[in-house]
């Protein structure tokens, strides 16, 4: 079934399941992102350089879900734009600058973990507060310039509300390669870095996690080897010494336990006394 109103073809069925999609996200979408701003700003030990990266996408998120998401389910819900042109061309354009810098979040995320795993030894420099400021400075720039100055200026671009899907967005008709600029920018170049990105970190961490079974095996190589070395194999070796160091030990106690007996007369002392208690010859001889 087909509604015409306004000059669209968009079945009720989805017009009905779009206003629901949309109050999902936006009171899932909501909350969740504020929890997440909340947690990591209240909580000083998740102050880190990739927890910033979260915050800003929440923001930016949040952002969306606040400013966008009502203007297009009261599109959907009225069957047609309710407001004036000029909000018509702020609605397209902020709609894509807050795409555009949530997808050059994901960049930065991921230049930074790319940089974080396989480059360890770039300079730290780049992780510093000045650096990562110069990078959203250079991110916001360019995405404002492109999705807001260009087309709202009428430089280059036009943005336009088309009946037929209930959406403001750029025109095909006026410099149709704005879209051409848009897609090439926002959508192909992003999406292939990241994916370059995280190819080489995939890859990167293969190859060391093989390293390190490859350096295990051959440390349990190495210590099953030392281990064989010192098996019982060698131990008669040493039988015989330890019945002799059991023998001399015998000896040893039976010496303890049984000391040959000293007559007086093998001693010097009682040799000596002997002398002396002994009369001479030529002193019985005066006697007499």
């Amino acid at each position: 079934m087909t509604n015409g109103t306004e000059g669209h073809n968009l079945p009720s069925e989805f017009l009905i399941f779009a206003q629901v999609y949309i109050v999902v996200i936006i009171v899932f979408g909501i909350s969740g992102n504020a929890i997440t701003i909340y947690m990591i700003s209240s909580l000083k030990n998740m102050h880190t350089m990739s927890n910033f990266f979260i915050v800003h996408l929440s923001v930016t998120d949040l952002f969306y879900m606040i400013f966008i998401l009502p203007m297009r389910f009261a599109t959907f819900y009225f069957q047609k734009w309710v407001w004036s042109d000029a909000a018509c061309s702020a609605f397209a354009a902020f709609s894509h600058f807050f795409y555009g810098i949530s997808i050059y979040t994901l960049v930065l995320i991921s230049l930074h973990r790319l940089r974080g795993v396989v480059y360890q030894s770039c300079s730290p420099k780049f992780n510093s507060k000045k650096n990562v400021a110069i990078q959203f400075t250079a991110v916001y720039a360019a995405t404002f310039f492109i999705s807001i100055v260009l087309p709202v200026t009428n430089i280059f671009g036009h943005f336009e509300y088309y009946p037929s899907i209930l959406s403001c967005t750029f025109s095909t008709t006026v410099d149709p390669d704005y879209k051409f600029l848009l897609f090439t920018f926002g959508v192909w170049l992003p999406f292939v870095f990241i994916i370059i990105c995280y190819v080489k970190i995939f890859t990167h961490v293969r190859e060391s996690h093989k390293k390190i079974e490859a350096w295990s095996r051959r440390e349990s190589t190495v210590s099953s080897s030392t281990l064989n070395n010192q098996t019982p194999i060698n131990m008669p070796k040493l039988e015989p010494q330890l019945e002799q160091s059991e023998d001399s030990s015998s000896q040893s106690e039976s010496q303890v336990e049984k000391p040959e007996p000293s007559t007086p007369s093998s001693s010097p002392v009682f040799e000596c006394c002997d002398a002396h208690l002994k009369p001479s010859s030529s002193t019985m001889g005066h006697n007499t």
